[in-house]
């Protein structure tokens, strides 16, 4: 009994050594798991694997998280001696920006991708339906990018901009934050048409080949997640370009959750038709993106109007002032 207290203590605990048994076993299961996949393994074995590796992997990232909180001091103590470093712990637009510019990269070589792909397949092979596909699914990650583009551009010229109040600049960030809604309107016209080509061609999709299917299953859970989670989080904050971002993110997330839908269905529905199961998740996605941006939308023009009130009256306050001191310097 004390033998399995000391192992439970252990691993309630980790230590580097544990640390590092748990990342071998981990891997060693994975590798199981794909054997399984390319050798053909009976569905017993790979099922035992499948929850094997899971359970190794949830507790890796219940050992990378004791381990964050106990290396959080140094790292921080490191971060204060480097200006960037510090800045992007303390400043959380700075740092919700910085991730954004990263997001907007990837979507704009995936919108070149899925462009080109399009294109060479429209001249070369004559498919038109498909080149259609391709171009609407380019043409909602160019305006998903564009809009972050947007949102870090002006956020940077406001910030940038000394010569601004406080309340000037909440002013400008909630214009940023309106102007948002109306692109996120414009991103659910783009994702009604991609949805509109998968309802009428079953056989248009998103595709994730082999292995892959497994990874994008894995970075869509964490989209999902970590997008839930920092909108619950933007609740409480009142910079209104970070909560635009934020919104594009959660929405953004959905569009993935779709993709990988419709490639597990795809990958795993033995020619059964599951259009209606694609058109009814899409759906939803739509009706969740168009009313994300008319909120945006409803919620930014109450609060320019708020804001403008207190603009004037900050700057009624300011006349009254300097008159005051005016007429006390002339007594």
């Amino acid at each position: 009994m004390k033998f399995f207290k000391a192992i439970l203590k252990k691993l309630k605990e980790p230590t580097a050594a544990v640390a590092t048994v748990a990342a071998i076993l981990l891997i060693l299961s994975v590798g199981g798991v794909f054997a399984c996949i390319f050798l053909s393994a009976p569905h017993a074995v790979a099922y035992v694997l499948y929850g094997v590796s899971a359970l190794f992997l949830c507790y890796f990232i219940y050992v990378a998280v004791c381990g964050w909180f106990k290396t959080r001091p140094r790292f921080y103590e490191w971060a204060e001696k480097h200006r960037l470093a510090r800045r992007f712990i303390g400043d959380l637009t700075f740092r919700t920006m910085i991730f954004a510019a990263f997001g907007m990269l990837i979507n704009v070589g995936y919108a070149t991708f899925n462009a080109v792909y399009g294109v060479i397949i429209a001249i070369h092979y004559g498919i038109i339906a498909t080149s259609i596909w391709y171009c609407a699914v380019a043409v909602y990650y160019i305006i998903l990018s564009v809009t972050r583009a947007v949102i870090i551009a002006r956020t940077r010229n406001v910030n940038v901009n000394a010569r601004l109040t406080l309340q000037q600049q909440n002013m400008q960030k909630i214009k940023i934050y309106r102007a948002t809604g109306w692109l996120l309107l414009i991103l659910t016209a783009a994702l009604i048409t991609i949805l509109w080509t998968m309802v009428q061609y079953p056989s248009m999709g998103f595709r994730f080949e082999g292995l892959l299917i497994f990874v994008a299953a894995a970075f869509t859970f964490y989209k999902i997640v970590f997008a839930a989670h920092n909108l619950i989080r933007v609740r409480g904050i009142n910079d209104y370009a970070v909560r635009a971002v934020r919104n594009i993110n959660f929405t953004d997330a959905l569009v993935s959750v779709l993709a990988l839908q419709t490639a597990l269905l795809a990958a795993y529905s033995e020619g059964v038709d599951f259009t209606w199961l694609t058109a009814l998740v899409g759906t939803a996605i739509c009706v969740s993106s168009a009313f994300t941006g008319v909120y945006m939308l409803v919620n930014g023009f109450k609060k320019c109007r708020r804001q403008k009130l207190n603009v004037a009256a900050e700057a009624s306050a300011i006349s009254e002032e300097t008159i005051s001191d005016c007429v006390s310097e002339q007594d």
